[in-house]
């Protein structure tokens, strides 16, 4: 085939691609590598018809010959990377990614899928890293921002996600997922207002995204409308009906308003396996508690404030679990009095689920905190006899973010002597995992029952997993 016919069928296949006609570009493509079997522009159009279809290894094959024929041409480095990733081949995806960037250093998307290789690996510092490298050499690019922010969100870093998403809707003003995350982010911090604006834009500018609909009701439930709630899990199961925990959601709260019959067609529609079957267990624990129902709530703070109002007036305000700081600050913003947090900041000491041990670790940095917080560092066993040996008043609040049984064992018997009537306890993760029975459920029901405190249930969340406790009396 000549170089002028060659390239006139190119042109007619890339005209077939672009206009949706795949089957028509494929066979030009194919009968092009028949006549020249290396020819570097069939086997990269033919390479991302095959990616774009999601047949990575055909895509792998493709890419490969292309670069074996052109191996200083970084975009096949480039593509092989990224269906690599895809494939799970991660540390070959990577030397791909760095090959092409040898080839060009001011390669942005190599930059960016480097990135997003690396975030798949749990590397979120050298993700992070990748994606700023991409953005000096394009600040201007919406998704970079908005890839870094989730980065942050998922290290639980909620303030830096929110100057990344606002970053990334400056330059893509119609962002309906960075709408969606800045809302997430700012919950987190406690800016609810802002956060329903936000989910509110995003539903707006994308009728058809669920996950707005989902955030919005969670804010909904905490602010006591939860007709408005139903509303949005409604809306989000109509766009997402396969969504198990958006219909857990929504029959849990038919449920709790005591409609029965839609909380039955939600419930029986759910399978009975993990992780739905432990918040089935989970919301019939909660239902046979003795006395009112606990309220239900959609955010940390919302759960927070609702249970600091309810503690005793006076004495100590504690956490244990700091990470990077995000729930403590929140207390902070809702107490007068001085807050102690206590961590390790090596992470958690054993497994835990799908958590190895040191996960939850800040690699050796303290996170920013109001003045009013003192942080204590180290090993539960070791930091809090030392605190109690000058701190022995009584405890107003908790915050319980041990996940681990073992843990949430060692606060409690430490701090019992100071848990008095009117002590209120949140606990992070007492429901909403699979060994719920086994972790801080279990260590409070221990500790409850050998220092004989009764107690009451006042408010839950299945959103941020958090349960509230009062204690209101202790054995004399």
């Amino acid at each position: 085939m000549h170089q002028k016919k060659l390239q006139s069928s190119i042109k007619i296949g890339i005209e077939h691609h672009q206009a949706g006609r795949v089957a028509q570009a494929v066979a030009i493509y194919s009968s092009i590598l028949q006549a020249h079997p290396h020819n570097p522009q069939a086997l990269y159009l033919l390479g991302l018809i095959a990616q774009e279809s999601g047949d990575h290894k055909k895509a792998v094959a493709l890419f490969t010959k292309g670069r074996n024929a052109s191996p200083s041409e970084p975009v096949f480095h480039l593509q092989l990377g990224i269906s690599l990733n895809h494939l799970g081949a991660v540390d070959d995806a990577i030397s791909s990614c760095r090959a092409a960037l040898a080839l060009n250093p001011a390669y942005v998307e190599a930059h960016c899928n480097l990135g997003n290789v690396l975030a798949r690996m749990g590397d979120a510092d050298a993700a992070i890293a990748s994606y700023r490298r991409a953005l000096q050499l394009a600040p201007d690019m919406a998704q970079i921002h908005y890839n870094i922010g989730v980065l942050f969100q998922e290290q639980f870093q909620p303030e830096k996600a929110i100057e990344c998403f606002r970053d990334a809707i400056r330059h893509k003003e119609d962002y309906a997922a960075a709408y969606n995350n800045l809302g997430v982010a700012l919950s987190e911090t406690g800016d609810l207002d802002e956060a329903i604006v936000c989910y509110r834009k995003a539903q707006e500018l994308a009728p058809d995204f669920a996950d707005p609909f989902y955030n919005s009701h969670a804010l909904l439930l905490g602010l006591d409308d939860k007709t408005a709630s139903i509303s949005c899990l409604d809306q989000a199961l109509k766009i997402q009906p396969g969504n198990d925990t958006y219909r857990f959601s929504l029959g849990m709260l038919h449920d709790y308003l005591g409609d029965a019959e839609k909380a039955a067609a939600c419930f029986n529609a759910l399978p009975k396996s993990d992780p739905l079957a432990a918040d089935m267990d989970a919301w019939d624990y909660l239902k046979s508690l003795d006395g009112a129902r606990p309220s239900v709530m959609g955010s940390a703070l919302q759960t927070f404030k609702f249970a600091i109002d309810r503690a005793r007036t006076d004495g100590l305000v504690l956490e244990f679990g700091v990470f990077h700081g995000k729930s403590i600050r929140l207390i902070a913003s809702l107490v007068d009095t001085a807050v102690h947090g206590f961590d390790s900041f090596e992470g958690i000491p054993d497994d835990w689920n799908q958590e190895l041990k040191g996960s939850y670790s800040t690699r050796g940095v303290i996170p920013s905190v109001p003045d009013k917080v003192q942080l204590h560092a180290g090993w539960f066993e070791d930091s809090i006899p030392a605190f109690i040996e000058k701190e022995r008043g009584p405890i107003r609040f908790m915050n319980v973010d041990c996940d681990l049984y073992s843990s949430t064992k060692t606060v409690l018997e430490l701090l019992a002597g100071q848990i008095v009537s009117g002590t209120v306890i949140v606990f992070d993760e007492y429901i909403g995992n699979s060994s719920w029975r086994d972790d801080e459920f279990k260590a409070f029901n221990e500790a409850a029952q050998k220092h004989r405190w009764s107690y009451e249930v006042l408010c839950f969340s299945f959103v941020t997993k958090q349960v509230a406790i009062r204690i209101s009396g202790c054995a004399a």
